[in-house]
């Protein structure tokens, strides 16, 4: 935005409008990094609610992405999240869904090809389809 002092207002005599930045700036201190993190453990159930699955990633980062595809087709949910630093990531968390506790892990995909990811669920879909017919 600029900066300026004093500006008249037309057809408004005695009238001046003025404009200064105040406040602090917003500086970005880091960009945190972005990882693909598989988590087991969660029931079935709440493995198909996007909200849920949303939720859970934000117990390790700021959750970027749900994979929902890589989720239905197997037993593990697909979270990306964005962290400080992947090696903090806990391997494992107690979490309550309702009133029930359970245990998640957490996998972090290191190097992963995302398009490897999906040509693998594909084939899962593929493979799962073929059993129910």
């Amino acid at each position: 935005m600029d900066e300026f002092e004093e500006v008249k207002v037309k057809n408004r005599p005695g009238f001046f409008i003025g404009c200064k930045i105040w406040g602090t700036h917003e500086v970005v201190k880091f960009q945190l990094l972005e990882v693909w993190v598989q988590v087991g453990g969660i029931p079935p159930q709440l493995r198909k609610n996007y909200l849920i699955l949303w939720a859970v990633g934000t117990l390790i980062g700021a959750t970027q992405m749900v994979d929902i595809i890589f989720t239905r087709a197997g037993n593990l949910a697909r979270i990306k999240v964005a962290v400080l630093d992947p090696k903090k990531i806990p391997q494992t968390l107690e979490v309550v869904f309702g009133k029930y506790l359970h245990a998640i892990y957490f996998i972090v995909e290191e190097g992963v090809d995302r398009e490897h990811i999906l040509v693998q669920t594909r084939i899962k879909i593929q493979w799962m389809k073929m059993m129910i017919f």
